[in-house]
C-alpha cells in the first residue's frame, strides 16, 4: 500500500502556506502553536475489514464545519465521485481542541487503485480544501474472510498435569492469515482461560499471560522449551504446524497440560484473523473436562 498527498489547486495559496508551516514545525520537533484556523494535521488510508478505512485528525475545531470525501480511479478530481452523501459534521465546532475521524469505504473492491480526496470546509473557507490520497496494490481477494473450522478432539477429558494435544483447523481463501487462536476456558475472552496463539508471519506459538496482561515471547513449534501460565503449560516440542496449499488450510496442534486449579469442564473456542483485519470472532468448537 502507498499513500500520496497533494493540495487541490482550488483550495488556494493559503492552504499551501498552512501546510508548509505545519510540516516545518513537525520536522523541527516543536509543538505547534494554537491554530487560529482548524486544519487537518494527519490522515491515512489502509485496508480494513470489508473495505478501505480512511482516518484523519484536526488540530482544532475553532472554525471547522465538516468534511466530504471523494473517490476516483485516476488522479483527476474532476472525474471523482462524492462518497459522503451528507457532509460529515465537525465533532466540536468552535472548540480549540482537535478531533479524530474515520470513514469506512465499503464499496471499494480489492485489486483496484483508488484515489481519495478529503475536503475540509471551514467558516473562513466554505469552498473547502482538498487533499489527495491514493491506495495502491490492495491485491485481488484481499478481503476474503478466514474461517475457523474445527478443533480435535472437541469433547472428552483428561487428568490435570497430563499432556493433551489440540489440533485446530483454519482456512483462508486468499491465504493472508495473520494469527489463529485456541482458547480453553469459560468465556470467549483472552482472560477467560488458557489462551494460545500462532502468529503466521513469525512462525511462533505463544501463551497469554493474564497476570502480565499480554502475550509471552513466542517459541517455534518443534523447538525445545515450554511456556507457562497460571493455568498450565504449552509444550513447543510436541506442538506442530501444517499448511496445505491446495486446500488453503492451516492446522495448528498445541500440546498443553493444565494445572490442578484448572479442574472442571471448559469450552473450546477458536478464532482466526487475516492481514486485512478480518476476523471470525471466537467460535465455540467443543468442550473439555480437566479432572
Amino acid at each position: 500500500m502507498k499513500t500520496l498527498f497533494c493540495p487541490n489547486l482550488r483550495a488556494g495559496m493559503r492552504w499551501f502556506l498552512a501546510i508548509g508551516l505545519l510540516a516545518s514545525t513537525l520536522w523541527l520537533g516543536a509543538a505547534p502553536a494554537a491554530a487560529e484556523t482548524a486544519a487537518v494535521v494527519s490522515w491515512s488510508v489502509e485496508p480494513a475489514q470489508s473495505g478501505i478505512l480512511i482516518r484523519w485528525t484536526t488540530n482544532s475545531e475553532v472554525d471547522s464545519l465538516g468534511f466530504n470525501l471523494y473517490r476516483g480511479l485516476t488522479h483527476d478530481l474532476a472525474q471523482a465521485a462524492k462518497l459522503t452523501r451528507r457532509t460529515i459534521p465537525s465533532q466540536g465546532s468552535g472548540s480549540a481542541t482537535g478531533a479524530s475521524y474515520s470513514y469506512l469505504d465499503r464499496t471499494a473492491r480489492p485489486g483496484k487503485t483508488y484515489y481519495y480526496w478529503l475536503e475540509h470546509t471551514t467558516s473562513e473557507n466554505p469552498a473547502g480544501g482538498s487533499f489527495m490520497m491514493a491506495v495502491y496494490d490492495l491485491g485481488a481477494g484481499r478481503w476474503a474472510k478466514p474461517q475457523a473450522l474445527r478443533v480435535s478432539p472437541n469433547a472428552g477429558g483428561k487428568r490435570h498435569n497430563l499432556a493433551q494435544r489440540f489440533t485446530a483447523t483454519f482456512q483462508d481463501p486468499d491465504t493472508d492469515l495473520a494469527r489463529v487462536y485456541l482458547l480453553i476456558g469459560d468465556a470467549p475472552v483472552l482472560t477467560g482461560g488458557m489462551a494460545l496463539r500462532y502468529e503466521v508471519s513469525s512462525g511462533l506459538l505463544s501463551l497469554f499471560d493474564a497476570s502480565q496482561g499480554g502475550w509471552q515471547p513466542g517459541i517455534p513449534a518443534k523447538a525445545a522449551g515450554s511456556l507457562n501460565s497460571s493455568w498450565g503449560t504449552l509444550f513447543a516440542q510436541s506442538s506442530n504446524v501444517q499448511w496445505a496449499a491446495q486446500s488453503k488450510t492451516l492446522r495448528v496442534a498445541w500440546s498443553v497440560s493444565f494445572g490442578p486449579q484448572f479442574v472442571g469442564t471448559h469450552r473450546l473456542y477458536i478464532m482466526a484473523e487475516d492481514a486485512a483485519g478480518n476476523t471470525t470472532g471466537w467460535q465455540l468448537a467443543g468442550f473439555w473436562q480437566v479432572r
